[in-house]
Parts: C-alpha cells; structure tokens; sequence
C-alpha cells in the first residue's frame, strides 16, 4: 500500500509538472517515459526546408536575370558664344599617357589582391597540414565519438550547413570509412533515447542520400544500416500501436461506430 501511495504521488507530481508546461505554452523535448518518441521543438518549416534543401534553391531561383535599364537619352554638351549656342569639347578627355598610368595602378593593385589570397591560402591550408588532418569539426566529433555534442552541433547549422556537415565526412572528404560508421552509431545512439525523432529522421535521410553508395560497398556499413533499419520500424510500430490503442479507447468511450 505504501508502494501505491508514493507511486501515485510520483504520478501527480509528474503530471502537475506537465500541467504546467502546458500552461506556459512551451513544449517537452525530452520523453515523459524511456521508449516514448518524442519530437524536437523546432518549427516544421525548418526541417522541412533542410530535408528539401533542392527544392527550395530551385523555387528562390530567379526566373530570369535581371535586364539592363534602358539607356538614357544621349545630348551632345553646348557652349553659348555670346548668343550663339556651339558644341563644347568633352569634359571628360584624357590625355592618354594619363589613361596608362591608371590602367597600370588597376593591375597593380588586382595582382596585390591575388597575392594576398594564395598567401592566405597557403597559410591555412597548404601550411597547415595539421588542420587539414584533424578534419572539420563534425569530423572531430564523429572520430571522438562525442555523438550527444554531434548532434547539437547540427541542430545549430542552417539547412545548408547541415548539408554540408553530413557531405564532408568520408572518403570523399579526406576522411574514412570510419566516420560513416561512427554516424550511423550516432543515430543508433539518440534513437535509444527516442528524442527528436523529426530531426533524426531528416538527417538519416540526407546522410543515406549522400552517403549511400559508399555504404553498400563497406560490410560492416551495411550491417548498421541494417540495424539502424530494424530500430527505425521498431519504433514506428511501437508508436502505431499505440496509437490504434487510443483509438479504440476513444471508439469505446464515445461509441463511435464510423471507421477512421
């Protein structure tokens, strides 16, 4: 009897606790309970826009370019000689050694502005083999198997940067077969937790769409493909019936005879 009464306390702690999220309009991103699926607080059109990151860049894509204005209406310059209008020399002639000497200042300074950029990029990247060896940052945690930090570190991009995180890793991004595999882990990780599972799902999807053809030839890729599979649909089923239980509770209470 104890047992019961403190796990009923436990209860209506628990549910006074989610009375009053409800109330103050914020939503929970973490499970109420080990096993429920619980979605992030991210609005739709944010993961939507990164699922469909093509679609969106074609719909923005200017439909024609932009067409030059019309030229305005060209008048000869005048002078009045007294009473007498006469066309003026132009204002604008320049002697030419005048003309060379800008032309030779404007080369200077554009091949002064390459120099800076293939000195600056030596110094990043061809000098710095060391950076270019530890790898991005998403890279990093992957290798660290830091799969909690990983993920915050996604959720934080814009759609492109989520693109572009998951693309460069991999053999194709100076890296290995090891990160894809250390991505997969990390999925297989959060969904355990079963937290954010509308995230999860757009970034699985992009990864296998990027990744896919690098999967199938690795063996032990393709076994946690596998496996991440199998714990996707088994999540999915547990969420389904559930919910044609509530269903059937709702049928039952409110004798509803119609199908849904």
């Amino acid at each position: 009897a104890g047992n019961d009464a403190e796990m009923g306390e436990d209860l209506a702690e628990e549910a006074e606790e989610v009375s009053k999220v409800a109330e103050a309009g914020e939503s929970i991103a973490e499970p109420l309970e080990n096993g429920l699926m619980t979605l992030s607080r991210v609005p739709p059109a944010k993961w939507l826009a990164t699922l469909h990151l093509d679609i969106v860049k074609e719909r923005n894509k200017a439909a024609e370019p932009p067409k030059p204005l019309p030229k305005a209406p060209f008048f000869l310059p005048t002078a009045l000689d007294g009473m007498t209008p006469r066309f003026a020399a132009p204002l604008s002639a320049e002697p030419e050694a005048e003309a060379a000497e800008k032309e030779a200042e404007k080369s200077l300074s554009t091949q002064s502005a390459l120099d800076q950029a293939v000195s600056f990029f030596d110094s990043k990247v061809l000098s710095g083999e060391r950076s270019v060896s530890q790898g991005l940052k998403f890279q990093q945690l992957l290798r660290k198997k830091k799969f909690d930090e990983a993920l915050d570190f996604l959720r934080a991009q814009t759609p492109s940067g989520v693109h572009l995180a998951i693309e460069e890793i991999g053999p194709l991004a100076s890296g290995t077969v090891d990160e894809l595999r250390a991505c997969l882990k990390m999925f297989q990780h959060h969904m355990c937790k079963a937290h954010l599972a509308d995230e999860l799902q757009v970034y699985l999807s992009i990864f296998l769409q990027a990744h896919g053809d690098e999967l199938i030839e690795d063996e032990e890729g393709k076994d946690l493909c596998r496996e991440v599979g199998l714990q996707v649909e088994k999540q999915w089923t547990d969420l389904s019936r559930r919910c044609q239980k509530v269903r059937c509770f709702l049928g039952l209470l409110t004798h509803t005879q119609s199908q849904w």
